[in-house]
């Protein structure tokens, strides 16, 4: 669903901006499923990541396109892909699942492609090229990596890491690109970090004073 929005979308940062909902979706829909209620900080930070993935991607204003149904749905399936990993990534080898996952979705676009699209009589060398740097290094080594992380933290934890990905993506963009970097980009990347920082150092703040009190108040 994610690579038909691309490919069918003339906005891509409307895009980038629903589909880095996914990760804010991801807590929520880990409530649903595993009852694992996202704890307060997360609320708190919420707003913060809305508002900067909202300067980081509409700075240059909103366009409506029907591709962003595509985009919203690839957002709520990756929540729960999301939240389906971090649970096997406990028991499951990382390269083993990620292997497994990978082949699936070969498996399954294959068939789908074959079904429903006309592939081109001839594919240069160079575009080959870059869909084995895609396929490798952006894909097979982003899930891995990805894996490996979600068995060491828990899936509300990794979600609100993965909101910086927007923030790696817009800075990358300058370095490699020279893109310019407006102050709405400015102001949504200081936004996502101090989400981040609200997130995971209110929590550690919220775990001292709990530490610190009375263990009948820790009960109540």
């Amino acid at each position: 669903t994610w690579v038909t929005a691309i490919s069918v979308t003339d906005t891509l940062a409307e895009g980038a901006f629903i589909s880095s909902l996914a990760m804010l979706f991801a807590p929520l829909v880990g409530w649903l499923l595993f009852k694992q209620k996202p704890i307060r900080m997360f609320w708190i930070s919420l707003p913060f990541a809305v508002l900067g993935l909202g300067f980081l991607s509409l700075s240059n204003g909103y366009q409506h396109s029907p591709s962003q149904i595509w985009f919203l749905v690839s957002a709520v399936l990756l929540a729960f892909h999301f939240n389906f990993n971090a649970k096997y990534a406990q028991s499951v080898p990382s390269l083993a699942l990620a292997c497994i996952q990978l082949f699936v979705v070969g498996t399954v676009g294959t068939i789908a492609s074959l079904l429903l699209e006309q592939w081109p009589d001839q594919i240069t060398n160079e575009t080959w090229m870059w869909v084995a740097l895609s396929t490798i290094l952006a894909t097979s080594l982003r899930y891995v990596m990805q894996t490996m992380g979600q068995k060491l933290t828990t899936s509300g934890n990794a979600a609100i890491i993965m909101i910086l990905e927007p923030v790696w993506a817009s800075s990358l963009s300058v370095v490699f690109y020279g893109d310019d970097m407006p102050a709405g980009k400015v102001i949504g990347c200081a936004l996502i970090l101090w989400s981040l920082f609200v997130y995971r150092g209110g929590a550690k703040l919220l775990e001292r004073r709990q530490q610190t009190l009375p263990p009948e108040s820790n009960k109540e």
